[in-house]
């Protein structure tokens, strides 16, 4: 297996696993960019821990000025989501031959099975 260039955040070993077993049955192991799929991989487990947040505490919670406002990690999903979405295309995530185009149709239903995964 295809060793990480640096240690990996916590829970992000199983999305390099997956990632670098079907790219490497792809055949593109030596072209993809290894770094910014390490930074992928850590980005998506950091969004799964925020996404976790959200369901346990709720999108919403008291401000301290009364009313409500966004949980904070609504804003830590939106920008891991659009740094996910960079590395995608940096790294490249998806093979452009047996999908032409950016690789956007593979993403969303990679981000899907990982979201409610």
């Amino acid at each position: 297996m295809i060793e990480p260039p640096f240690p990996l955040a916590e829970g992000a070993e199983p999305h390099w696993i997956r990632h670098v077993e079907r790219i490497h049955g792809e055949g593109r192991a030596s072209i993809v960019n290894l770094d910014a799929l390490a930074l992928y991989c850590d980005c998506l487990a950091m969004y799964q821990e925020a996404m976790r947040l959200v369901h346990m505490e709720g999108m919403t919670r008291d401000g301290e000025r009364g009313g409500m406002t966004k949980h904070p990690a609504i804003t830590i999903l939106t920008g891991l989501r659009s740094d996910m979405w960079r590395y995608a295309r940096l790294i490249p995530l998806y093979d452009s031959a047996a999908e032409p185009g950016d690789g956007l149709e593979s993403f969303l239903a990679d981000a899907e099975s990982w979201a409610n995964g």
